[in-house]
């Protein structure tokens, strides 16, 4: 795990190499970590779908504890895998439950809830839902700083960049991912640092400043070239980011034969990683080329369009560059089917069913909830502690959740807003079974 979150992949797979073809493991906790060290590999090696093959071969039998860490790892790198393609779709069926479980098991701001977090948050990103992704990321990019993994980390921070330059806020955007690559310099991740600078390329690529994009990609540049970083993994996972950076430099400087170029080898790799969001983008961007070059490009654009579609892409030629997204939205000569046709793959189906939302106002832990059942029937902090047997500390530290869980200002408000939610009816549940232990009645009568 030490190669993992230090974003070295290829100590991973050297490490891994003797058990390749299977571990001689007995236990099942072992076996369980062995598949998931597997399907990791397989997906930086760029076969998502491999990975989840390895994934359904291993065992998943119930471990029978409270919470299964293994298994939140299997949905943490299935939601990933998806993601990892552009099956957004997919990864949002995927993360949707396991971030409700790993919420209600762990708490708001865990390692483990913070990454399936973020994972969810770029998935609901991608299909516009921009206030849901900025909610799913509030208050946990300081313990992802800390301890979550290098890919995780960067698609939180890439994902609340995107949120703030979508709603006009660029200054925030910058600051965000200056935060980031401050954090790829505190852990010497450099491929955080240059992911960083790429986004940043592309920010500005969209104002056409040029000279900035120019140094950011020369710095770029720089951390790639880095002689000690010869492992061929890490360089290609680099190559990923640092050639479509390119792309956008000769985008903002209006070399569009320059930029044509660049997209050739950036949309290579992209396909050969099997990194279709990417390939999606660049397929755009070729189109947008050609057309600023004066060649037709309206088949390249539906295509383009017609996979956006498909894989429930609602921003990626709006996240990409403004001229993109007009030239999709703009009549087509060959007629106006083609026009609608790219133009429902920059919007949201009309009558896209709302899933229950995971936010944090909805997910409250087992102590929340027992502690939330108690303050609806008036008792005192100290009252409380003395129910549950803990501390008064742990109660204030419970209670101070529910606060900003529940978005309340009295304790008043906390019961009120919670009998309206969903979870009234489980908490009543939970008192009465409560009320009927020993511990629970001896402890009330106190």
């Amino acid at each position: 795990m030490v190669a993992v979150f230090t974003d070295d992949p290829d100590r991973l797979a050297a490490l891994h190499a003797p058990w390749s073809e299977g571990a001689p493991l007995r236990e099942q906790t072992l076996q369980q970590m062995h598949v998931n060290r597997s399907t990791l590999l397989t997906l930086l090696q760029g076969k998502p779908a491999l990975a989840r093959l390895r994934q359904q071969q291993g065992p998943h039998s119930d471990s029978g504890l409270p919470y299964d860490y293994h298994r939140s790892w299997r949905e943490l790198l299935v939601g990933l895998s998806y993601l990892w393609e552009g099956q957004v779709l997919l990864a949002e069926a995927q993360l949707r439950p396991a971030l409700t479980g790993a919420e209600a098991d762990l708490g708001r701001r865990a390692p483990m809830t913070c990454m399936v977090a973020s994972l969810l948050a770029a998935a609901l990103l991608e299909r516009d839902n921009a206030t849901e992704a900025a909610a799913l990321l509030a208050n946990r990019l300081d313990v992802l700083e800390h301890s979550g993994m290098p890919e995780v980390l960067l698609l939180g921070y890439r994902t609340m960049a995107r949120i703030a330059l979508a709603s006009g806020a660029e200054h925030r955007a910058l600051e965000l991912l200056g935060a980031l690559h401050a954090v790829g310099v505190t852990r010497s991740l450099p491929r955080l640092c240059i992911a960083s600078l790429a986004e940043q390329v592309r920010i500005h690529a969209r104002r056409h400043r040029a000279e900035t994009c120019r140094e950011l990609v020369n710095r770029i540049d720089e951390l790639a070239a880095d002689p000690t970083r010869t492992q061929a993994l890490w360089r290609r996972s680099v190559e990923l980011l640092r050639g479509p950076a390119h792309v956008y430099e000769a985008i903002a400087a209006q070399d569009w034969r320059r930029a044509l170029d660049q997209l050739e080898p950036a949309d290579a790799l992209a396909q050969q990683l099997e990194h279709h969001q990417l390939h999606i983008e660049l397929l755009g961007l070729r189109a947008l080329a050609l057309d600023r070059c004066g060649e037709r490009s309206q088949s390249l654009l539906r295509e383009a369009a017609d996979l956006a579609q498909t894989y429930g892409l609602l921003r990626v030629f709006r996240d990409a560059h403004p001229a993109l997204e007009d030239l999709v939205l703009q009549p087509a000569s060959d007629g106006p089917d083609a026009s609608n046709a790219r133009a429902a793959s920059m919007r949201a189906p009309a009558q896209r069913p709302i899933p229950a939302r995971t936010t944090p106002s909805m997910a409250l832990t087992p102590r929340e909830r027992e502690v939330l059942t108690l303050l609806a029937r008036t008792l005192t902090n100290k009252e409380m502690a003395l129910a549950m047997q803990v501390s008064e500390e742990a109660i204030k530290w419970h209670m101070k959740n529910l606060f900003a869980k529940l978005d309340a200002g009295t304790r008043k408000q906390v019961v009120q807003r919670a009998r309206i939610s969903a979870y009234w009816k489980k908490l009543t549940e939970t008192a009465s079974r409560r009320e009927a232990t020993p511990t629970c009645r001896r402890s009330l009568a106190q």
